[in-house]
């Protein structure tokens, strides 16, 4: 008796099958196909391969899987991979002479299993990975497209504050990673871009920069998701522009940075919110501007930046004391920063000519080393990053730029 062989994106084909033998599901691998035969007419409904691999996403990795049935009638495919994989048709009529073709095309990481029952409920399944490693994807854009912006993550959404645009501006959009959508919030009283913002206890601190008026201010504005209002905070002593920002046990520390005339700083302010006040730090060893900033364990590590293209350099607040770390392996300023699993990834900015880069880098303080990552698509200087959901967000940047990109690790 002929049967016939279906692919799915796997593209299903036709082959001939023996009624009398019986399939068994193998065991020594974790991706198998799942095959239920009909004890009284003893023939399978098969599928081949029995598993699919995809180390990479979109519709050119599709591949081919072959069924085959004994009954002319309807082909039902069922999956458990939302997300991961999509399969076309759902629903396909086929006899024992003719084949029937499902596109299985990947779209995002994961394991699931595609599953094909023809009419008498003879069922046969093929396991599905999809595993690409560290990869980029595309979200939705910001909409006020600017650079020199600062960023925030509360609740699991990530706001995008302030920047350059047409000079100094003070707009503030928030993205929610699970609806992939913005939302224009209550502005930045004070229009300013360069600045640098931290998050304590769900507020969001906007800290120094430029404004319109191109002055280098010490501002410090406080933003409540909740209320979706501002209050204005005891401003940085020291006024500067194009700092870092990292929060350490509810206490913001502002590093380094420039002030009003471009001179570099090695100033370290700690702002405490709860008395609303700032307080002097050891001066960091290696003043810089465009760096930028990330906590692991308590500790502050200080990444890159303009004459500091490479420098590492960590902070301590316990101790009040500053140690040098490995090099970052591509120098570079105007940087940005997001923490995920213990590690810091240093993202993007310019090179030492001013160029835009692409390079992803993460640091592991554990071992004091760095290991390359997979590049960000769109390659910009002057970007802010943010954590939300364990995927880090790369916004805007290079002035005009609204781009947002997702990392997954």
């Amino acid at each position: 008796m002929r049967s016939l062989i279906v692919l799915v994106t796997c593209t299903l084909v036709l082959t001939a099958c023996n009624p009398d033998q019986t399939a068994t599901a193998p065991t020594d691998t974790p991706l198998r196909a799942i095959l239920v035969t009909d004890a009284k007419l003893k023939t399978p409904l098969t599928l081949t391969p029995a598993s699919l691999l995809f180390s990479a996403l979109g519709a050119e990795q599709a591949q081919t899987v072959t069924a085959t049935v004994q009954f002319a009638g309807t082909l039902t495919v069922t999956t458990s991979c939302a997300g991961v994989v999509t399969v076309s048709p759902s629903l396909a009529f086929v006899d024992p002479y003719h084949g029937t073709v499902f596109t299985v095309t990947p779209v995002g990481e994961g394991n699931c299993t595609i599953t094909v029952t023809d009419k008498k409920g003879n069922v046969a399944g093929v396991a599905v990975s999809v595993d690409v490693g560290d990869f980029w994807t595309t979200a939705a854009p910001m909409p006020t497209p600017r650079g020199g912006l600062a960023a925030g993550v509360v609740n699991g959404v990530l706001y995008a504050v302030g920047g350059y645009g047409n000079g100094a501006v003070g707009t503030v959009e928030a993205y929610d990673p699970v609806a992939n959508s913005w939302t224009a919030k209550a502005p930045l009283p004070t229009p300013r871009g360069g600045l640098a913002a931290g998050v304590v206890n769900g507020v969001l601190y906007a800290v120094g920069g430029v404004d319109q008026d191109q002055n280098t201010v010490g501002t410090v504005e406080a933003y409540d998701p909740v209320a979706n209002s501002w209050t204005l905070k005891a401003p940085m002593p020291t006024p500067r522009l194009d700092l870092a920002v990292g929060v350490v046990n509810g206490v913001l520390y502002a590093v380094s940075g420039a002030d009003q005339n471009g001179n570099l700083l090695n100033t370290v302010e700690a702002y405490d919110p709860v008395a609303n006040n700032w307080t002097a730090k050891a001066a960091l060893p290696t003043p810089r501007r465009g760096l930028a900033a990330g906590v692991v364990n308590g500790v502050l590590y200080t990444i890159g930046g303009y004459f500091g293209f490479v420098t590492v350099e960590a902070y301590d607040p316990g101790a009040n004391t500053w140690t040098a770390k490995a090099a970052l392996p591509t120098p570079r300023y105007y940087l940005s920063a997001g923490v995920l699993n213990g590690l810091i990834y240093a993202v993007s900015g310019a090179d030492q000519n001013g160029f835009p880069i692409a390079a992803v880098e993460a640091y592991d303080p554990v071992v004091d080393s760095w290991a390359a990552k997979a590049p960000l698509p769109t390659p910009r200087y002057g970007l802010a990053a943010g954590v939300a959901n364990g995927v880090l967000y790369a916004v805007g940047g290079s002035s005009t730029v609204g781009t947002v990109e997702a990392y997954h690790p």
